[in-house]
């Protein structure tokens, strides 16, 4: 079996045994620290807030590439082994399919027990919009879109990024992506100096969101649900959204689950109208654990078709030698 599989494997089972323990650090976080600081001196240094926000994610980016270069470096020295490992945990801590589960399945059980304010006050970790005033239907909406798209932003697309250039480009989509969700804000703090993050990350992800349209709705038939729906509704519905690549997700996911996602939402204070996703009634709580489920089915189908391509390239390879 080859060593990539091996190295992906393992950090795949990490992220589902350990996930994101609180407390514990986490590089993700440090890569947080490192945006806040890159912020403070490239706007203290630079008078273009749109060229401030372009000289930060650069340097964010080489920093984080270079740092994990180095411990890759420190640790082959070491051993190969070591260095096999170190290769895992660094990949392992770029996957989140474990904390976004952990938070969706809060949710779940919140609206199961009726306790709406739990509900309303867990699915708020995991958008940005008001959740105060949500019903139950609301919270299950909310809950669904997160898990969409997070699905290909948080899971998927790490795991093709380190497929494809291991440790560091994990490392580094995972940079771009941190950037995105704390810079890349179009409020007026923002609007110019995370525009360049913004657009770096729909660039990262572009791939990763259709790959996952077809994934989700490989998945869908082994959790009982609509593939059709999924393929129709994600390819008609994938412009949908003010994102280039969410909707794919998002769509696939309303066409599964039979529901319609998207329509008005409320960001500080403001009444902001989407487009809407899919078709038929809104979902109700019971979606929601249906949503579930087809995350981490399509979670386990990307995982095989991964050590599918990385076998059959083994075996192409020894064929020619």
């Amino acid at each position: 079996m080859s060593e990539q599989l091996v190295i992906l494997l393992g950090a795949v089972i990490l992220d589902l045994l350990v996930g994101d323990p609180q407390g514990w650090p986490h590089p993700v976080r440090a890569i947080g620290r490192l945006v806040v600081y890159a912020e403070r001196a490239s706007r203290a240094l630079i008078c273009s807030a749109r060229w401030a926000g372009v000289v930060t994610v650069v340097g964010v980016v080489i920093i984080c590439g270079s740092v994990t270069i180095l411990v890759l470096l420190l640790a082959a020295a070491v051993h190969p082994v070591v260095e096999s490992i170190a290769s895992a945990l660094i990949i392992y801590t770029c996957l989140g399919a474990r904390d976004l589960s952990d938070h969706a399945w809060r949710v779940v059980r919140s609206l199961g027990q009726g306790t709406l304010e739990d509900a309303r006050r867990h699915v708020g970790m995991m958008v940005s919009r008001e959740t105060g005033e949500l019903d139950a239907g609301g919270v299950s909406r909310a809950a669904i879109e997160s898990v969409a798209e997070n699905l290909v932003d948080g899971v998927m697309a790490p795991l093709f990024f380190a497929v494809l250039f291991g440790p560091v480009g994990a490392v580094v989509f995972k940079a771009v992506s941190t950037m995105d969700s704390m810079i890349g804000k179009r409020n007026e703090r923002y609007r110019a100096f995370g525009t360049f993050a913004a657009r770096c990350d729909d660039v990262l992800n572009f791939v990763p969101a259709r790959v996952g349209l077809l994934l989700i709705a490989l998945a869908a038939p082994l959790v009982r649900l609509n593939a059709r729906g999924a393929l129709r509704i994600g390819w008609r519905d994938r412009r949908n959204h003010a994102s280039p690549n969410s909707a794919w997700s998002e769509a696939a996911f309303a066409g599964a689950l039979g529901v319609q996602l998207g329509g008005s939402d409320v960001y500080a204070g403001k009444t902001v109208a989407h487009p809407t996703l899919g078709e038929g009634d809104p979902p109700a709580p019971a979606h929601l654990a249906r949503a579930m489920r087809l995350m981490w089915a399509s979670y386990l189908v990307a995982i095989a078709v991964v050590a599918a391509i990385v076998i059959l390239c083994c075996l192409r390879c020894a064929v020619s030698r």
